[in-house]
């Protein structure tokens, strides 16, 4: 196994590799062909090689992508949306009830928390607003609902004014603005495709969620 590699000797050797290889090559001498090879010996040359892969991962600083399933799944919900919308303003009503005068190490303590996970909710709501707003609703369900590309930009940038302030007026904004479009989401019906199991769509008869309430 051979391995091409463009760190320096200098660079090699200070990462620790041991002599650098001849010609920017890494021969990992992995004895796989020859099974009379001290067992040892394998697992020496599988060590090196892993700290190569673990170097060329610090260095290169490989990208990690995001992105909804592309499948496509067709399994779309407001569920989790209501969820971050009501969760940001929860922590909001929480960090106002902490005292600002003389807080405690204990009170700072449950301020950041709570600014980390209201960060992290606002951002969960931003995301799947716009997994709503590019996948699920189509050409059609914009025509029939006008003001519907409106109440999506409205709603995504609520999420970022959360994301940067402390306001319980912001995230009650939020709130209502993201049962808007769950309430426009449960009007639409989409029959499942070649009778497979499941609807893209909650059925509009059944039992309300308690976030709608």
């Amino acid at each position: 196994m051979v391995l091409s590699c463009s760190l320096s000797p200098a660079i090699w050797n200070g990462l620790g590799l041991g002599l650098h290889p001849r010609s920017c090559k890494l021969n990992a001498v992995l004895a796989v062909r020859n099974s009379r090879q001290s067992p040892i010996l394998i697992l020496c040359a599988r060590l090196r090689l892993v700290k190569f892969l673990r170097v060329l991962d610090f260095v290169l600083k490989p990208k990690i992508a995001l992105a909804h399933c592309d499948i496509p799944c067709g399994i779309y919900e407001t569920n989790t949306l209501l969820m971050a919308a009501q969760t940001v303003v929860r922590m909001v009503e929480v960090m106002e009830a902490l005292p600002m005068d003389k807080p405690s190490l204990q009170d700072r303590n449950n301020f950041i928390r709570c600014v980390h996970v209201k960060e992290k909710h606002a951002s969960l709501c931003e995301e799947q607003l716009v997994t709503l707003w590019a996948y699920f609703f189509k050409q059609e369900h914009f025509e029939k609902w006008p003001d519907l590309h409106g109440k999506f930009w409205k709603a995504v940038n609520l999420a970022s004014d959360n994301k940067q302030n402390v306001s319980r007026e912001k995230a009650k904004e939020l709130m209502a603005s993201c049962r808007e479009i769950s309430q426009i989401f449960d009007q639409v019906k989409v029959a499942p495709k070649d009778n497979l199991v499941g609807v893209v769509s909650d059925n509009p008869e059944s039992p309300k969620k308690k976030l709608m309430s």
